[in-house]
């Protein structure tokens, strides 16, 4: 891919690169539940040993080579630093959202369905006098991309497996497999957001937009047509399915996430920046693009970024009680 894309660019942007050497960077996205975690290192090092490989024009042909070349240059990463970097792959796809003046900070949950796996995080977006923030509060990814259970569904059968073609075979296989594959992905995506529930403490059904004659109206409970929704994107190849859409939002009343604080989501697509350019070839969708996208950016120019691992359960607020009350469970005498 480094290779094909330098020399993409040698043919198609022959007029910049006139009189020039090009000095070239690279980004590669990472899930985010791999990127915090010691995973990050093989990715780093797998990008490392396929740049120096480009670098040197001696990209392996066969797998054997590929294996023996491998160990050769592993051992050369340390000496020769090169402008390559791994960047969160939800990060760079909501670039384009963080970037724009639509975005409103908040609390917002992301999906990317792609051909082999489907990876989801829920972000809190900060923003301080135009310094902007992506704090991830979970990340989670499975195989139950778009190929992946086609390939399951299938059986082995030819062919490339795309998301009209993955509603097909969705619709011939039998009810229990299929509530089985509905099941694996309300478990991804009730993980993600009750844990960044857990995880931001506030009260999300009650950061709402109400009106101050609604407030006059009607006091106590919010009702769920009168909350802010919890904004889900959707990305990736997969996500023009309805398949996958409805088991999303099923999970919501299936989890019954209502009781636990959560407000109704609204599944939406990642806003088209206005300077992008649509590939030649390529379908007018930014939602297969969105990454790459994002990728394009020079590492550093992004949001700042937290990771999972770097913040813990909120602490629950402390209950009220009437004053003058005791705490026996405090008294010094201790009944036997």
């Amino acid at each position: 891919m480094i290779q094909r894309s330098q020399q993409w660019l040698g043919v198609h942007e022959a007029d910049r690169l006139k009189n020039r050497v090009p000095v070239w960077s690279a980004n590669v996205g990472v899930p985010v539940e791999h990127y915090d975690s010691q995973a990050l290192a093989t990715f780093e090092e797998v990008l490392g040993v396929a740049w120096l490989w480009v670098k040197d024009d001696q990209v392996p042909k066969m797998f054997q080579q590929a294996l023996s070349s491998y160990g050769v240059t592993q051992p050369r990463l340390a000496d020769e630093v090169t402008d390559f970097h791994a960047v969160p792959e939800i990060a760079a796809a909501v670039q384009s959202f963080v970037m724009s003046r639509e975005a409103v900070p908040g609390i917002y949950v992301y999906f990317d369905v792609g051909g082999g796996t489907m990876d989801g995080v829920a972000f809190n977006y900060l923003s301080f006098s135009g310094e902007r923030r992506i704090n991830f509060y979970s990340g989670k990814v499975e195989p139950l991309g778009v190929s992946a259970i086609g390939a399951a569904l299938a059986q082995g059968a030819p062919g490339e497996i795309d998301a009209v073609k993955l509603e097909k075979l969705l619709k011939d296989c039998s009810p229990s497999t299929l509530a089985e594959f509905v099941l694996k992905i309300r478990r991804l995506v009730g993980y993600v957001i009750m844990t960044a529930r857990q995880k931001d403490g506030r009260n999300w059904q009650e950061d709402a937009f109400q009106s101050a004659d609604y407030e006059r109206m009607f006091i106590g409970k919010l009702t769920a047509s009168r909350m802010r929704p919890l904004i889900v994107f959707m990305g990736g190849g997969g996500s023009k399915s309805e398949w996958y859409k409805s088991s999303i939002e099923s999970t919501y009343k299936a989890f019954q996430h209502h009781n636990a604080g959560v407000p109704p989501y609204k599944l939406v697509e990642v806003p088209r920046p206005k300077d992008f350019i649509v590939p030649k070839g390529g379908a007018d969708e930014f939602i297969r693009f969105a990454i790459s996208y994002g990728l394009s950016f020079p590492f550093g120019e992004g949001p700042d970024i937290g990771l999972p691992s770097q913040f813990g359960e909120a602490e629950k607020p402390r209950q009220w009680t009437p004053p003058g009350a005791v705490d026996y469970a405090d008294s010094k005498d201790a009944y036997c």
